[in-house]
């Protein structure tokens, strides 16, 4: 089996047309030939089938700036994913736009994530220092 023929479906490669005709599967084709890692295709195709959605199954063709603006003002505003995700799905857009589709992106103006870094709950020196004087059994290492 071609690893360009592979599709990733949760981590399991099945077989995608020698020559695709649908657009996820050219897009997914033109990434493999790129040698992207499987989690990087993975990945792209999510978000660009979400953008797609979004704009109610228009083709990207039809699309540009103003679409991706839209599309990820709605992830920091409606959906309230955090600024990581957001750039992730720029990332996608942005291949699938310059990369694949050949088409220039000008300048975006979306509105960006502003949730907040969500800091760990951690021990205090108290709590620390009792967990560590309730510990049993041998402290040394087995080699």
């Amino acid at each position: 089996m071609n690893y360009n023929q592979l599709e990733v479906n949760n981590d399991i490669a099945k077989v995608i047309p020698e020559k695709p005709i649908k657009l996820m599967d050219q897009f997914r084709f033109f990434i493999r030939a790129k040698n992207y890692a499987l989690k990087t295709e993975k990945t792209y195709c999510y978000w660009v089938v979400s953008f797609i959605r979004f704009h109610k199954l228009r083709h990207p063709k039809e699309m540009g700036a103003n679409e991706i603006d839209q599309y990820l003002s709605h992830l920091a505003v409606n959906e309230h994913v955090s600024i990581n995700t957001q750039k992730t799905a720029l990332n996608a857009l942005i291949f699938l736009f310059t990369k694949y589709l050949k088409i220039k992106i000008e300048k975006l103006d979306f509105r960006y994530s502003k949730q907040t870094v969500r800091l760990p709950t951690v021990f205090s020196h108290n709590e620390a220092v009792s967990i560590i004087n309730d510990l049993t059994g041998s402290t040394a290492l087995a080699v």
